[in-house]
């Protein structure tokens, strides 16, 4: 299984991720880019350490309201507004700060949102462990592999634990994604049970279903939870998270293609879909059954610029539109599990 190398990580991907130490000061963990560098040359960066006081304008007062959202032991997050700074040498850098505090440590994460602020970089499209420190997610990569005794059910556990905290770094920055992509899974795996797929298939899929939105990290948070219908751009914005979720998963050894399932979970049995406009048996079938499985439990639920549709408004789009749209199969299982296994989101 590939290691992730969660330094470089955050460095390639321009954030800078620090704890809030018990002394006032700031923690920085791992690399320290060359642009927060440039934007910042008085922090200590051979210790990694700077201190409220300094002066850092927006950046100054942001570290403020994280400093009271750390003394008050609030639960969620603190986002920051998009700001720019311009370095020593003139150049504009965009920013955008978020606070948390996770598992008993205050987590400050700034990141350098660049000239691909509104159409992102391919690279730039690698897991964010935003919410881990290096040290927990390395620590917990080395206790499962440790651990791995090459039987089915010790592999089967590590990759449940990795794809969850993948899962994570996109539930963290969109509410709205918090428990659609668990729900989004356990309906795939009963249409996949349903349809008399082999039991490691359709756990498979659940697997997929779980991250099938991982690609949502590269999308501004102000889009995720936007109140109000997208414009073009703002939805191609959107449209490239399957890509995106395929260049961050294909290079992890998985014994199912879960990158397949990702990149196409958005495309239709007519090619009308995306990223690839694929149609008909071109399209993997994990992905088809997963693309049921999204469009039904979306329409069911709220989301930022509408109330909920409802699970009947979800299904008669299913059967309307099997066969062109949908995999017939899967659509059919997708009614079943609903009119006869009396399936319920939870």
């Amino acid at each position: 299984m590939t290691e992730l190398d969660i330094t470089g990580l955050f460095a390639a991907l321009d954030i800078v991720v620090m704890e809030h130490i018990g002394d006032g000061s700031i923690q920085v963990i791992g690399t320290i880019p060359d642009w927060f560098r440039q934007l910042y040359p008085n922090v200590d960066m051979e210790i990694g350490r700077l201190r409220l006081e300094e002066e850092f304008s927006f950046f100054e007062l942001f570290l403020d309201e994280a400093e009271d959202f750390w003394m008050k032991n609030e639960t969620g997050r603190l986002t920051s507004e998009v700001w720019t700074e311009t370095d020593s040498s003139g150049n504009e850098c965009t920013l955008e700060a978020l606070a948390v505090c996770f598992r008993g440590k205050n987590i400050l994460l700034i990141e350098s949102l660049g000239a691909s602020f509104k159409k992102r970089h391919a690279f730039f499209q690698k897991a964010k462990e935003t919410l881990l420190d290096k040290e927990v997610l390395e620590q917990m990569i080395i206790e499962r592999t440790a651990n791995l005794r090459n039987t089915m059910e010790d592999l089967r556990k590590a990759l449940d634990a990795i794809v969850h905290v993948l899962a994570l770094t996109v539930e963290v920055r969109d509410p709205y994604t918090a428990g659609h992509q668990r729900r989004v899974a356990n309906l795939a795996r009963a249409i996949a049970t349903e349809m008399g797929l082999l039991e490691e298939v359709a756990e498979s899929i659940y697997m997929g279903g779980v991250i099938h939105d991982l690609g949502k990290i590269s999308v501004p948070v102000e889009l995720l939870s936007k109140p109000s219908r997208l414009s073009e751009n703002e939805f191609n914005l959107i449209k490239d998270h399957p890509q995106v979720g395929y260049n961050i998963l294909k290079n992890i050894k998985f014994p199912w293609d879960i990158a397949r399932m990702v990149l196409q979970h958005h495309e239709k049995m007519d090619g009308s879909g995306y990223p690839q406009g694929l149609s008909g048996e071109d399209i993997f079938l994990e992905a088809r059954i997963l693309t049921i499985a999204d469009i039904v439990e979306a329409m069911a639920s709220h989301r930022p610029y509408r109330p909920a549709l409802g699970i009947d408004k979800a299904l008669e789009e299913i059967s309307i539109n099997k066969g062109k749209f949908y995999d017939t199969e899967a659509a059919n299982a997708c009614l079943r599990v609903f009119k006869d296994k009396e399936f319920e989101f939870k």
